[in-house]
């Protein structure tokens, strides 16, 4: 699951597909924070600078209830 994430964010970066890579960066942090936590803040940090540039509500408050959990 973590190996299709990677490839599908690094595809919408090639693509220049901001929204698209911030949301799959989102997604996979989810998926790291219970195994790689520190991986999961690296990515979150990434996706959430992207939302908040785009200004994409659901996924600033998506990004901050990951935050929290990962504190």
């Amino acid at each position: 699951m973590t190996e299709l994430l990677r490839t599908a964010a690094s595809t919408f970066d090639e693509l220049a597909m901001p929204w698209e890579r911030a949301r799959t960066e989102l997604s996979l942090a989810e998926v790291l924070a219970e195994t790689s936590p520190d991986d999961a803040r690296a990515l979150l940090a990434s996706a959430t600078a992207e939302v908040e540039r785009l200004g994409s509500v659901r996924e600033i408050a998506l990004a901050a209830e990951l935050r929290r959990r990962l504190d």
